[in-house]
């Protein structure tokens, strides 16, 4: 069995920070709080390849946030790795999930892919999140930002750059759907060349780092709430922003 759990104890030296363990009994240790103060979970990723002849198990325990399942989905996915059966429930905001899974041609997992994906899982899942969550207005990290101070009556969602593929559009336009939302005004720029400016005033090379989206969102006509600004944050900044690959119908 690969076993191996992150954020342990043993790091909890870092001032400023709350830990939360999830195996074997959820407790919190509090550090120091301040205001910029993260909720950290120990996140336990578990592959047992020894149980069956047919297929490998994959147990995840981690503190529960939007687009935890898009994550472990979108790693299987780019792993050539199917779920046959799968099992998944929160309990006091934590997420514990179970999946039996085989590769694409029905076997059970190589011991070389069976650490892959969990080196993948590790690396994607998200383990940190601002203690004031609930309060937070904006988030921002790599190329993706998506604000509620920025507009005075919408929500601001500004992607700088696009993955090397065709259908960039395609998923921006479908996970605000699958989030519920609806785009009030938006942008898009690209190469000068090709027609008129947005006028966006930051330098911005085109030609390497792709096209800037600009989107003013709403949900009934008001701002996103807390918990959408988060969910379109987190998915987005996974598809445009640590490493894309491409979803397969």
């Amino acid at each position: 069995m690969i076993n191996r759990n992150l954020n342990s104890v043993g790091h909890s030296h870092r001032s400023s920070r709350y830990y939360l363990s999830v195996l074997p009994r959820r407790v919190q240790l509090r550090a120091a709080a301040v205001d910029d103060s993260e909720t950290c979970s120990i996140l336990s990723v578990k592959i047992d390849n020894d149980i069956s002849p047919k297929y490998s198990k994959l147990t995840i325990d981690v503190m529960n946030y939007p687009a935890l399942l898009r994550t472990v989905a979108w790693t299987l996915n780019g792993l050539g790795i199917r779920a046959q059966n799968a099992k998944m429930k929160v309990m006091e905001g934590f997420s514990e999930q179970e999946y039996w899974l085989t590769d694409l041609k029905g076997q059970k997992l190589s011991d070389p892919l069976a650490s892959c994906l969990q080196d993948s899982l590790e690396q994607f899942i998200e383990t940190c999140m601002p203690a004031n969550q609930k309060h937070q207005e904006a988030w921002e990290q790599d190329n993706v930002s998506v604000s509620n101070r920025s507009h005075d009556t919408f929500t601001e969602l500004v992607i700088h750059g696009e993955p090397a593929k065709p259908g960039f559009l395609l998923e921006i336009a479908t996970v605000l759907s699958a989030i519920g939302v609806t785009v009030q005004e938006g942008a898009i720029q690209g190469d000068p060349e090709f027609g008129p400016c947005c006028e966006q005033a930051e330098t911005h090379d085109f030609a390497k780092q792709g096209r800037i989206f600009k989107f003013l969102l709403s949900k009934g006509e008001k701002k996103l709430s807390t918990g959408r600004v988060a969910a379109v944050f987190f998915i987005l900044d996974l598809v445009a922003g640590r490493g894309y690959q491409p979803t397969k119908l």
